[in-house]
């Protein structure tokens, strides 16, 4: 029997369990006879431990002194820097390093002799800044094996800015929920609370719209002036400041009519989904990678045959265009009125948008043959 090749998965992340790309990408390789992985993370808690994730992959999260000294979300290279050499003895043992993320772009470039993958979760605006930084990107282009980008628009933009000059080592994986996802039963701890709150009332499902690009009060106040649905919010909870403007407007609607549930483990968020009348999903397009956004909240309620209304962001705006599973709007949120008036044309033709939604939900999963393709290369 042939040696299992060992795969090092380098990557800074707020949390390993809830870093739900991370997730399927190994969960893809583990379903490989001839790979094994371990994670190496630096996470929000900067304590050094080792473990293994719920879905069985070994990690050891580090411990780093520069995390101590230097402030928050600064000096980011100095703290990745460090990581490289608390770990460069160990990754001597791994047959393919992993880097996930455009923080991690020290390891391939101080890494020699071993085959790299570059997993690029977001658009690198770090390489997008200058002519040296381009260069570099190209230099650390030729060294890895492979990079990855989570949809076409976004490597077409690294394309034409000059950034990518070797088309053929880029793939895309799609941020497709998977199937433990979609099957999951898993109910949060509030469940029964949240139950007994909607008392059976129909409701819109909205994630992760904590910061102002994702248009946070246009999505709450378009549902409350125009609907009498009640909202349920996953993820972080909004800035107090739109909180109090909200309360001043709407009073006890917003009170009575939105509730908020707070981080959840993906695996939970399938229970709130898939009752949902519709959902909303805006990202402000003054950035390319909100512009060319993968998120995962719309290909979520997608899966679970639950219609959508989104911004006009390329790269939802053509699933909508195609598949008549929503409403692309012609901003990308910024106008409340075309919202509102969104709404009610989903509302009053929701028959037709619903069996859409319901007739495309198995074509945005996670398919676990990309990655078998990619590794596939490395025998």
């Amino acid at each position: 029997m042939d040696k299992k090749r060992k795969i090092a998965v380098v990557l800074s992340t707020g949390n390993i369990e809830n870093d739900d790309r991370i997730r399927k990408e190994i969960i893809s390789i583990q379903k490989m006879d001839n790979f094994q992985v371990k994670i190496f993370a630096k996470v929000n808690e900067n304590i050094k431990k080792d473990g293994i994730t719920t879905y069985g992959t070994p990690y050891k999260q580090l411990y780093l002194k520069s995390r101590d000294i230097f402030p928050s979300a600064k000096f980011l290279a100095f703290k990745i820097l460090e990581m490289y050499f608390r770990l460069r003895k160990e990754l001597k043992q791994y047959d393919i390093i992993w880097c996930a993320d455009e923080a991690m772009f020290i390891f391939p470039l101080l890494i020699k002799n071993k085959p790299i993958i570059w997993d690029l979760h977001e658009i690198p605006q770090l390489f997008l800044k200058n002519n040296f930084t381009k260069k570099l990107f190209h230099f650390l282009e030729r060294k890895c094996n492979f990079i990855i980008h989570a949809n076409q628009y976004r490597l077409n933009y690294l394309i034409e800015e000059k950034v990518v000059l070797l088309p053929n080592k880029h793939f895309i994986i799609h941020n497709y929920p998977d199937r433990d996802f979609i099957k999951s039963t898993l109910l949060p701890p509030s469940y029964q609370e949240i139950r007994q709150w909607l008392n059976h009332s129909k409701y819109v499902y909205l994630q992760g719209i904590s910061d102002s690009s994702r248009y946070p009060y246009n999505s709450i106040a378009s549902i409350l002036q125009s609907t009498d649905l009640k909202i349920v919010i996953t993820a972080n909870p909004i800035k107090n400041n739109l909180r109090e403007k909200l309360i001043a407007e709407f009073g006890n609607q917003f009170i009575e009519r939105v509730y908020f549930t707070g981080m959840l483990d993906q695996l939970y968020t399938p229970s709130i989904i898939k009752d949902a009348v519709f959902s909303m999903i805006y990202y402000k397009i003054d950035a390319p990678n909100n512009r060319y956004c993968e998120a995962n909240r719309f290909y979520q309620s997608l899966a679970f045959g639950v219609p959508v209304i989104c911004g006009c962001n390329e790269s939802m705006k053509e699933i909508i265009d195609i598949y008549h599973c929503g409403i692309a709007l012609k901003s990308d949120g910024s106008d409340l009125a075309e919202i509102k008036i969104a709404i009610k044309y989903l509302l009053d033709n929701y028959e037709y948008y619903s069996a859409n939604a319901m007739a495309v939900k198995d074509l945005f999963i996670w398919d676990d043959k990309n990655i078998f393709d990619l590794l596939s290369m490395f025998h």
